[in-house]
C-alpha cells in the first residue's frame, strides 16, 4: 500500500487500478487507517474492495489482530530523505540544513500532519524494540520521549542517532490504530489474518509475531469478531488459497499435514512488556507430519522447509 494515512482510499483505488488492468489476482496488506485524524476510514475502504470484487477482480485483504504497527525507524523521516539508499542518507545526517529540513518536517502539525508519522501520532506512541547498538540497547521497550529524556536529548535528535548508530536497522512499534477499524477490517469476509511479524534475536519485538494467531484462535473468536472456525479459516485455508498452495491449508487425504492442536480456551500471553511469551492452549504442532511441539514446548524438530513457488 502506497499509504495508510489520508492517502487512503486513493491508495486502495490504485491498487484496484492494478488489478483491473494486469487482470491479475490481488492480496492488500494491510488493511488500515493510520493516525487520528484518519481513524474510521476502513468501512470506506471496505466498500470499495466490495464493489470491486462485485466487478469481478479477484482480490483479498489482509491485517493483524492488534492497534500498533512496526517497522523500521527511517518510517519516520520524509520519504526522500532515502534518496540514494541508507548510503546517501547517512552522508546527508551530517548536513545541518538537510537536518533542520528534516526535523521541520517531522515535527510539522500543519501542513504536513496528514504525511507525518510523528504528526499525526506523536513522539510517546513510538516505542523502540530492535536497537542493534550496544550504546543504545537498553532503550528497546521505552517510547521515543522517555528514551530521549534519558540521554538529555530532543526526540529528534535522539532519532538521528540512533539512524546514524543502526545504519536506519532501528525497529520501531507505531501505536496508530483504532479498535473500531481493526474489527471492521479482520470481521470482514475477504479478510486472513497475518501476523507480519518481525522476530529479531536478541530484540523486543512486536508481540504479533507470538500471539497473532493465538489472539484470533481465542480472545477475538469469544469476543464475537467471528467465529471459530472462520478464524481457523482466515489463518489457514484462506491464505493457502490465495497464495496457489494447494497441497495446504485445510484437513484432508492427501495433503501436506501442517496441523495445530489447542484447547478451546486458547489465548495469546506475548505484551508490548513481554513480546515473546508463548501462548496458553496449544497442546501439540506438526510440521509436514513431524511434530514440533508438545504439550506446549517445543521437541527441538525442525521440518520445515521453504516453500516453492507454485508453477
Amino acid at each position: 500500500m502506497r499509504s495508510y494515512e489520508a492517502e487512503l482510499g486513493a491508495a486502495v483505488d490504485e491498487f484496484l487500478d492494478v488489478l483491473r488492468a494486469s487482470g491479475c489476482a490481488g492480496l492488500l496488506s494491510h488493511l488500515q487507517s493510520a493516525g487520528r485524524p484518519n481513524w474510521g476510514a476502513v468501512a470506506g475502504a471496505v466498500e470499495r474492495l466490495e464493489r470491486a470484487r462485485a466487478e469481478g477482480v479477484d482480490l483479498a485483504f489482509d491485517m493483524y489482530p492488534y492497534l500498533a504497527g512496526s517497522s523500521t525507524i527511517l518510517q519516520l523521516l520524509p520519504p526522500e530523505a532515502q534518496a540514494g539508499g541508507v548510503a546517501g542518507l547517512l552522508a546527508r545526517l551530517d548536513d545541518s540544513a538537510e537536518r533542520a529540513k528534516w526535523r521541520a518536517w517531522v515535527e510539522s502539525e500543519t501542513e504536513s500532519r496528514g504525511r507525518s508519522k510523528v504528526a499525526l501520532i506523536g513522539w510517546e506512541n513510538v516505542q523502540l524494540c530492535a536497537v542493534e547498538s550496544p550504546a543504545l540497547k537498553r532503550l528497546e521497550g521505552q517510547n521515543m520521549v522517555e528514551a530521549a529524556r534519558a540521554f538529555g536529548v530532543a526526540p529528534f535528535d535522539l532519532l538521528v542517532r540512533l539512524v546514524r548508530e543502526t545504519a536506519g536497522g532501528a525497529g520501531v512499534i507505531l501505536f496508530q490504530l483504532d479498535e473500531r477499524d481493526v474489527r471492521c477490517a479482520c470481521s470482514h469476509r475477504l479478510h486472513m489474518y497475518g501476523s507480519d511479524g518481525l522476530p529479531r534475536a536478541g530484540a523486543k519485538p512486536h508481540p504479533r509475531a507470538f500471539g497473532a494467531f493465538p489472539r484470533a484462535l481465542g480472545p477475538l473468536s469469544r469476543a464475537g469478531w467471528h467465529s471459530l472456525e472462520d478464524a481457523v479459516r482466515r489463518c489457514t485455508a484462506a491464505p493457502a488459497s490465495r497464495f496457489g498452495l494447494t497441497d495446504r491449508g485445510l484437513v484432508r487425504p492427501g495433503m501436506v499435514a501442517d496441523l495445530t492442536l489447542f484447547d478451546a480456551d486458547i489465548r495469546d500471553n506475548a505484551t508490548f512488556d513481554q513480546p515473546t511469551l508463548p501462548p496458553t492452549g496449544v497442546n501439540r504442532v506438526w510440521v509436514g507430519g513431524e511434530c514440533v511441539v508438545r504439550n506446549g514446548a517445543p521437541t527441538g524438530a525442525l521440518p520445515g522447509r521453504v516453500i516453492p513457488e507454485p508453477a
